[in-house]
C-alpha cells in the first residue's frame, strides 16, 4: 500500500511538471530580434491596451511593416506604420480609412507591395463589389486602382447583366478581368487546405488582444502569416467570404 501511495505521488508529481512545463512553454515566445520589431514594442508599450497588432510584410524589402487594429463599435480600424530612419512612421492616405469589418476586407500580397480592401454593399436587389488597390511609396498610401462590379438583380448570377468600372470608367469584363491578373488578385481565390496562396486577409479574429507585456511579445513573435496559416488549416482551406 506504500508503495502504492509513494507511486501515485511520483506520478501526480510528474504530471504536475508535465503542465508546468506546457504553460511555461505556451506564455514563452521566442522575441524576434530585429531593429523595427524592438521599435515597435517600444511604440507599443505607450499606447493604450485593447489592441490588436500583426507583423506583415507589405513592401519588398526584409523590413517588417505593422498593422494596428482598434476596435470600434462592431469593427477594426486599422493602421499601419513603418520602420524608417530609425522611427515608427505612420502610413497612411488622405481622405481614406481601413478596415476589418462585416462587409469590409483588407487583404496583402505579402512582400509585393500591393494590398486591397474589398467591400460589398447593397442597394436593392443590386450588389456592389469594391477592391481599392493601393501600393506604398515613400512612406504613403497610393491608391493605384479602384475596381468595382455591379450585380443586378444577384441572386438571380445572370452575367450578362453585369456593369463594371475601372477608377469611375465602365470597361469591358475583359479589362476588368486583365486588371485582375495584372495585381494577381486572382490568387485570393485559390484554395490550398495546407499552404494558403495569394492574398492574406487581415482577420481581427485570428488575432489575441494585447492586455499585458506578454500579449505583446506573444503579438510580435512571428510574421502574421504564421497565425494566418495555422487558422486556414484548421479551416480546412476555406477563405473568408470575400467582402464579408
Amino acid at each position: 500500500m506504500r508503495k502504492v501511495k509513494l507511486l501515485s505521488l511520483v506520478l501526480l508529481f510528474a504530471v504536475f511538471l508535465m503542465g508546468c512545463t506546457d504553460r511555461e512553454k505556451n506564455n514563452n515566445y521566442q522575441s524576434i530580434d530585429k531593429a523595427e520589431v524592438n521599435a515597435y514594442k517600444e511604440f507599443l508599450s505607450n499606447q493604450k491596451k485593447g489592441y490588436k497588432v500583426a507583423l506583415i510584410r507589405l513592401d519588398e524589402d526584409d523590413i517588417y511593416e505593422m498593422a494596428l487594429l482598434r476596435k470600434d463599435g462592431d469593427k477594426y480600424g486599422i493602421t499601419m506604420y513603418e520602420y524608417a530612419n530609425d522611427q515608427v512612421i505612420e502610413l497612411g492616405i488622405d481622405g481614406y480609412d481601413f478596415y476589418d469589418s462585416p462587409g469590409r476586407t483588407f487583404a496583402y500580397l505579402e512582400g509585393k507591395n500591393c494590398f486591397f480592401e474589398a467591400c460589398r454593399t447593397i442597394k436593392d436587389e443590386d450588389v456592389y463589389f469594391t477592391k481599392n488597390i493601393f501600393s506604398i511609396s515613400n512612406r504613403t498610401i497610393y491608391l493605384d486602382k479602384a475596381l468595382l462590379s455591379i450585380w443586378s438583380s444577384y441572386e438571380a448570377n445572370n452575367l450578362e447583366t453585369v456593369k463594371y468600372y475601372i477608377n469611375d470608367e465602365e470597361v469591358s469584363d475583359v479589362q476588368f478581368n486583365n486588371v485582375n491578373y495584372e495585381y494577381d488578385l486572382n490568387q485570393d481565390i485559390d484554395s490550398n487546405p495546407i499552404v494558403p496562396q495569394g492574398f492574406y486577409e487581415l482577420r481581427a479574429d485570428y488575432l489575441t488582444e494585447v492586455n499585458s507585456k506578454k500579449d505583446l511579445e506573444k503579438a510580435l513573435s512571428e510574421d502574421y502569416f504564421i497565425f494566418y496559416s495555422a487558422c486556414y488549416r484548421e479551416n480546412g482551406g476555406r477563405r473568408h467570404s470575400w467582402g464579408e
